[in-house]
């Protein structure tokens, strides 16, 4: 027993049975938490716990490959982002299983806010928003950091919209590293960025 102690084994054979039932017992309380333990966390497949415990195996995967620590903390960072604005690591693989139609109409609520924000998209077609919407991708840069987006010289095939934050454009000076039409398109951003600023924000 455990009790107060006024039962109590009188003979070996009763003090071995006893801890036999508590030892049955002990170990039955144990399965019993482990497995309600399981079943938590298998609910919680798509919620913050499962994203802490895939952020610790991207940590152990990162620090095992030696990847430098200021990559190691902006790839952390990333995800962090990514979590607060869809609440999953990994948006695209979480709509596939959805049709088309669905998947145009659900990008197109997440991602409304910055649709209004850039007054080129909002002045499209509802259909022509959804399909951007849904084209959009998630890019988070820190400001620790001062990344650097585009450099001179650079081809870039992709098109940013400032959802928040800001971003710094730095005209360069030295312009004999560009051809002819590279120098033709620096004369036109210098005209361009002097009218509206060097300086974006939410909504360029």
């Amino acid at each position: 027993t455990v009790g107060y102690g006024d039962i109590s084994p009188a003979s070996e054979l009763e003090t071995i049975w006893e801890n036999i039932v508590v030892l049955i017992g002990a170990c039955f309380l144990a399965g019993l938490i482990g497995a309600f333990g399981a079943y938590l966390s298998e609910c919680d497949k798509l919620g913050f716990n499962s994203f802490k415990e895939k952020l610790e195996k991207l940590r152990k995967y990162m620090s095992y490959r030696n990847i430098p620590e200021d990559v190691q903390a902006s790839i952390l960072f990333f995800h962090h982002c990514r979590w607060k604005d869809s609440q999953t690591l990994d948006e695209r693989e979480t709509l596939q299983i959805l049709p088309e139609p669905l998947q145009l109409e659900i990008s197109f609520a997440v991602k409304r806010r910055i649709i209004r924000l850039v007054p080129i998209l909002d002045a499209l077609a509802e259909i022509v928003q959804k399909r951007i919407a849904h084209a959009l991708l998630l890019q988070v840069y820190s400001q620790r950091e001062h990344p650097i987006i585009y450099s001179q010289g650079d081809i870039g095939w992709e098109i940013y919209f400032i959802a928040s934050g800001v971003v710094s454009i730095s005209l360069p000076t030295d312009l004999s590293g560009l051809d002819a039409t590279g120098r033709s398109n620096a004369a036109a951003n210098k005209q361009k960025f002097d009218s509206i600023g060097l300086v974006l924000t939410a909504g360029n």
